[in-house]
């Protein structure tokens, strides 16, 4: 029974991969879900928190999500991710009234979502450091390369043997066909 080319090319690609490369995802990933997990608790402890002044809760559920988001998404995605959901949210309390006659919660939301937007415009972007964007740009070195670039031994052609698109072009040798006036 043959093997499927793209499995063998996968597992080329895997076996040319640095030994640590998939610890290192997975210790990755691990600590990005902990701080989801971990904020996810915080917002859910303010959502029942009862305390004075009325604006406390409000501000431990922003401080909650921003550990979320940011932890998972990085600091600035997260702080992008979260100027959306903190300027929702206090598009929602402006719209339904449901802080009337505590504005401050109204100053916490708009205050957090500047915050964050501000936040997301100042903190540069990340290069591509992690394993999977570096996993990738190999990847993307390998087709654009066509050899055996990044350590993938026999990879060559992702495209299952096909030749390159600029290999594909199609020459064609076009001539001037005789107009009617000159045949008369």
């Amino acid at each position: 029974m043959a093997q499927d080319p793209r499995q063998q090319q996968f597992a080329q690609m895997l076996a040319g991969m640095p030994p640590n490369m998939m610890q290192t995802m997975k210790k990755e990933l691990q600590r990005r879900f902990i701080f989801l997990g971990v904020g996810l608790a915080v917002f859910v402890v303010g959502i029942f928190l009862n305390v004075q002044p009325v604006f406390v809760p409000t501000l431990v559920m922003l401080a909650g999500g921003a550990v979320a988001l940011l932890g998972l998404l990085g600091l600035s995605r997260g702080a992008g991710c979260m100027a959306y959901v903190a300027g929702f949210a206090w598009l929602a309390t402006v719209s339904c009234g449901v802080s009337r006659g505590n504005e401050a919660i109204l100053y916490v939301l708009g205050g957090g979502a500047a915050l964050f937007a501000l936040a997301a415009l100042l903190i540069p972007k990340p290069k591509a450091t992690n394993p999977m964007a570096e996993l990738m740009k190999v990847m993307q070195q390998q087709q654009a390369g066509g050899g055996a670039a990044g350590g993938f031994p026999g990879m060559g052609n992702m495209l299952g043997g096909q030749p390159r698109a600029k290999d594909r072009v199609i020459e064609v040798d076009a001539q001037e066909k005789p107009s009617d006036s000159k045949k008369k």
